[in-house]
């Protein structure tokens, strides 16, 4: 799913960017960080990497590791289709004291989830 700013280029032109060798080895680098498994839910299939914000302008490889997160197909339409796309770093990237960069993604993504979805990964980690 396109950002509506990124509209303005062929939605053609984009695709051709995810298709990119640069693409796949950042995306690569993201799945491995985040152990092969969606960020949300913990399945292991479909895979997409998902950008916390976009830039104008921005290549989707050009982005810094801490942009990108490791999501299902499922997760990921839900969160696009559930909040708005940011269209810069959002500012809890700011430190902040005993939580590490996944942590403070995590709880912005669980936000963003209904509460019957986190209700369900409530249950799910009880059982790890």
């Amino acid at each position: 799913m396109l950002p509506s700013f990124l509209m303005k280029h062929k939605k053609e032109k984009y695709e051709e960017l995810l298709l990119s060798d640069k693409w796949h080895e950042k995306r690569a680098k993201v799945f491995k960080r985040d152990g092969y498994k969606c960020q949300h839910c913990g399945v292991n299939k479909s895979l997409n990497c998902h950008h916390t914000y976009y830039v104008s302008g921005k290549k989707p490889w050009e982005y810094p590791l801490s942009a990108l997160l490791t999501l299902c197909k499922e997760c990921h339409t839900r969160l696009h289709s559930e909040t708005k796309v940011q269209t810069r770093p959002p500012k809890s990237n700011q430190k902040k004291s005993g939580e590490n960069k996944n942590e403070r993604r995590m709880k912005k993504l669980y936000a963003s989830l209904s509460e019957k979805d986190r209700a369900a990964q409530k249950r799910y980690d009880a059982l790890k």
